[in-house]
């Protein structure tokens, strides 16, 4: 008599996130640009040379905020089914995201400062860092927003909420970290979102704010790439080039210093379903564990995960892992009833592997757990390949006891099965032969 392994349940596949929607642009053509040069010397009244680096940085977003002079307007992500805008694109279009439009900032600023150099006169905005601020309601990240910070002082260039333009602290930060670790800077961001969201519900800044310095912010292009990728195609999962843009293009973000969750997560997804349709599966179920586990020390607070995690440990046959990353997973969400399908589904295989080495105690307690998992599950489902599975660990745990000589507690086991259901021809076999040997 040998043991079963466990069935597969049908929706059992890693969780697709909804990651922040980030990214940064690459180049503007001269016409474009210089077009935005004259708007903004006509702004500023004055030859833009002669103008404070904060000066050149207000006209520049009097021009492309959204009702400015360039006549752009909002496009919100939400709405969106497309591929980023790149700066270009955002002109063109004369529309875009608060990403968008902060990219188009920032990519203008490099033309500028090109555009100095050839001439020899500084046309700089100083120093630009892009902050991206995340917003949750105590359950669930609802949206962000993009700000400029010019020189580390809280200007806010946010070029979608227009009317918050200015907005300063009578302060100025030695560091981006102090910045964001400054309780009246945070309420201030707090409060200009739920203003502008204008619901009852009050949202609040999830830690930890990333701040991505002017010149490495086209890595948020690439990011906003692979999210397009992600969720665009979803309903093409089997398209090996798909999960590869998605994949090729969170890695840049990343080596770009975009060291974000959900740039972590998102690539760890791209390199499981990469793995399962059998591109290296190996490497990629390596990478999908190492990236998983990034975004569990950036966020560990996050149950999807942990819950991927353990999935991708399922795929590398590493059950006792598997288990510990499901149990991490219930005990934020212990309602997530997949999560606790595939704990039991790796304490079974774990069983299996225990009762191969003739641990028949480990392999008892194993097959036990697994019973208490599908049990739960199959209450709330009825899935038939849950009950199979039931049936299939009673008779595992049963077996383990009688190979592990303790008689009585597999005619325990058996007895329990039976009265909840879960017989089969196997274990009336196995009940059989207990019956003849205690003769």
């Amino acid at each position: 008599m040998e043991v079963f392994a466990s069935r597969e349940l049908s929706d059992d596949s890693p969780h697709i996130a909804n990651p922040q929607q980030i990214d940064h642009s690459l180049e503007i053509s001269d016409e474009q640009f210089q077009q935005i040069f004259e708007l903004m010397e006509k702004l500023a009244g004055k030859p833009l040379k002669d103008c404070t680096p904060l000066e050149r940085a207000e006209v520049l977003y009097g021009v492309i905020r959204t009702g400015g002079a360039y006549g752009i307007s909002y496009e919100s992500s939400e709405e969106k089914i497309r591929k980023p805008y790149t700066a270009q694109e955002v002109l063109e279009n004369k529309k875009g995201d608060c990403d968008e439009l902060s990219r188009l900032f920032i990519a203008i600023e490099n033309k500028l400062v090109e555009y100095g150099k050839k001439n020899n006169i500084d046309l700089s905005l100083g120093d630009i860092k892009l902050l991206l601020v995340e917003f949750h309601t105590g359950k669930e990240v609802v949206g962000h927003i993009s700000v400029l910070i010019f020189q580390d002082e809280f200007h806010f260039f946010d070029l979608t909420f227009v009317q918050y333009n200015g907005l300063g602290l009578p302060k100025k930060y030695l560091s981006s970290e102090e910045m964001i670790n400054d309780k009246e800077f945070v309420s201030k961001l707090e409060g200009i979102w739920n203003e502008a969201k204008g619901e009852k519900e009050t949202y609040k800044i999830i830690e930890p704010l990333f701040v991505l310095p002017g010149e490495k912010a086209h890595a948020i292009y690439y990011a906003e790439l692979g999210y397009y990728y992600l969720n665009f195609y979803n309903d093409y999962k089997e398209e090996k080039g798909k999960w590869e843009e998605v994949k090729v293009n969170y890695s840049i973000a990343i080596q770009e210093g975009m060291t974000t969750y959900w740039n972590y997560f998102n690539l760890g997804i791209a390199c499981v379903n990469l793995a399962e349709l059998g591109s290296d599966v190996k490497v990629n179920l390596e990478l999908a564990e190492w990236n998983f586990r990034k975004a569990i020390d950036i966020r560990p607070e996050e149950y999807k995960a942990h819950y991927n995690l353990g999935y991708v440990y399922m795929k590398e046959e590493k059950y006792d892992e598997a288990i510990e990353s499901f149990t991490t997973s219930l005990k934020i969400n212990e309602n997530n009833i997949t999560a606790r399908y595939l704990r039991g589904k790796a304490s079974h295989m774990s069983g299996i592997k225990n009762f191969g080495k003739k641990r028949y105690d480990a392999a008892l307690d194993l097959f036990l757990n697994a019973i208490a998992d599908y049990s739960v599950v199959y209450m709330q489902t009825l899935k038939e390949e849950v009950r199979l599975n039931l049936c299939n660990a009673y008779y595992n745990a049963a077996l383990s006891s009688y190979r592990g000589g303790d008689i009585s507690r597999a005619k325990e086991i058996i007895n329990e099965a039976k009265i909840m259901g879960f017989s089969s021809e196997n274990l009336e076999e196995l009940e059989k032969a207990i019956w003849n040997t205690s003769k």
